[in-house]
């Protein structure tokens, strides 16, 4: 009996551990989504000063990104559709952002893009651009100095929940 408990027990603390290991990589997805957001900013404004490209256009080129291709994507059809850019943005944003785990901050910095964006020159734009690069450059670094304090902590509160639970069963 006392070795089924043992066992049971190590599985609880494998099992706190996994929780841990998996709340840390929701934090390192969340950094990863907002490198390529960042990208497709910088490339964005980019096109946008050489290119002087519609809206539309800016988005259907970027596809090699696989957490925003979708947004982009939804947001490229709904502005081919005739829908004002910061609506097409919104919307493909809420319908298509399943599984990235950002948080109501998050979602009001990206919704920040599209309010507004392409309704100016091209000058105008790319100042629009440049000031949200460095918000999200800002934000972006923020994240990343808490990802290894998270990273560590979730693991550790993992596995200590897991023990916790062993040894009331125990």
């Amino acid at each position: 009996m006392l070795i089924v408990k043992f066992i049971g027990g190590i599985l609880v603390i494998m099992c706190g551990t996994m929780c841990g290991v998996y709340v840390s990589r929701i934090a390192v997805k969340r950094v990863k989504f907002w490198e390529e957001y960042l990208f497709f900013l910088t490339s964005t404004k980019v096109r946008i000063a050489y290119a002087a490209v519609p809206a539309a256009e800016l988005l259907i080129g970027e596809d090699i990104r696989p957490m925003l291709c979708p947004i982009l994507r939804g947001a490229a059809e709904q502005l081919k559709a005739g829908i004002p850019f910061d609506r097409a943005w919104r919307q493909a944003f809420e319908r298509k952002n399943t599984g990235l785990m950002l948080n109501r901050c998050d979602r009001e910095k990206i919704n920040a893009f599209g309010n507004g964006f392409g309704t100016g020159d091209v000058d105008g734009e790319v100042q629009k651009l440049e000031l949200h690069i460095s918000l999200i450059r800002d934000h972006l670094d923020k994240l990343k100095a808490d990802l290894d304090a998270k990273r560590r902590i979730s693991r550790i509160v993992g596995m200590f929940v897991g023990v916790v639970v062993t040894v009331l069963i125990i």
